[in-house]
């Protein structure tokens, strides 16, 4: 599954260009608006996460989620890491709109939420010599200082603080099932 989300974005990134250009209200109709906008649409909390800004933004964004996704979803399963996917992906999304009045697009939340799953379900795994849980825990302190003492960047660090938050209680709620699937 993982690597049909790629797949789609990708596909998505070009088809975003090509359509900017005859058909722009189809991409508007597809970014995530804030809710009190009148173009909020709940179909946006999933087709935002398919969508990027720019070549640099989809090809990190993608980066940052195969380094983690395929060993996550080897564990999990190929649905429910779709589901899951898309699920975190939509409630940091919905979070971006609560607490924002500007629009989001990106997987920015889904791949926190995807680090944060690694990180519980991998805990002693290391990156570079460093404890994967203890990078992710780093993370995740910082993306909660730019949460809440936020620079005027255009990231969305509610979207990628919130996405950690969701993954992390989606782990709670299935840690049982998870572990017993792979005795």
């Amino acid at each position: 599954m993982y690597r049909l989300i790629i797949l789609t974005s990708v596909i998505c990134f070009f088809l975003m260009f090509l359509l900017l250009s005859t058909f722009p209200q189809v991409v508007y109709y597809c970014i995530l608006n804030d809710i009190g906008s009148g173009k909020f649409y709940l179909h946006q909390l999933i087709t935002h996460q398919f969508l990027h800004i720019n070549t640099r933004h989809l090809i990190f964004n993608m980066i940052g989620f195969v380094i983690l996704a395929p060993a996550v979803e080897k564990k999990i399963g190929h649905l429910s890491f779709l589901y899951n996917y898309l699920i975190i992906g939509s409630l940091s999304g919905l979070s971006h709109v609560i607490f924002s009045d500007v629009g989001l697009i990106g997987a920015s939340g889904s791949i926190w939420g995807i680090w944060t799953l690694y990180a519980m379900l991998y805990p002693n795994k290391k990156f570079s010599g460093i404890s994967i849980k203890h990078l992710i825990l780093f993370l995740f302190i910082v993306e909660g200082y730019d949460t809440f003492f936020p620079d005027k960047s255009n990231v969305s660090h509610i979207a990628h603080f919130s996405g950690g938050v969701f993954g992390l209680l989606i782990y709670l709620i299935n840690k049982k099932k998870w572990t017993l699937r792979q005795s």
